[in-house]
């Protein structure tokens, strides 16, 4: 089976890492779509300018989690093209 997800944001990779504890076959196949090349815990952003959080701990490449889920980084034309009806 092979399953989508399109975003790489809280929602999507939170969806994906679920989905992949749920699938009973390793064979199966997660893929997250995403514009950018990276997850950023957007919560965190507000203590950045007060030196209270570091810029490492509130970014995640995406590849990071490659052992879980596969991800696959597009342009934003690509998702607009996809939203053609």
């Amino acid at each position: 089976m092979r399953i989508v997800v399109i975003g790489s944001g809280f929602g999507g990779v939170n969806a994906a890492v679920e989905i992949r504890k749920k699938l009973k076959e390793p064979k199966d196949e997660i893929i997250v779509i995403s514009d950018i090349a990276q997850f950023v815990f957007r919560p965190s952003l507000i203590w950045l300018p007060f030196h209270k959080q570091k810029l490492k701990k509130v970014n995640q490449l995406l590849s990071a989690l490659r052992r879980i889920i596969r991800t696959q980084v597009l342009p934003m034309s690509f998702y607009l093209s996809c939203l053609r009806i």
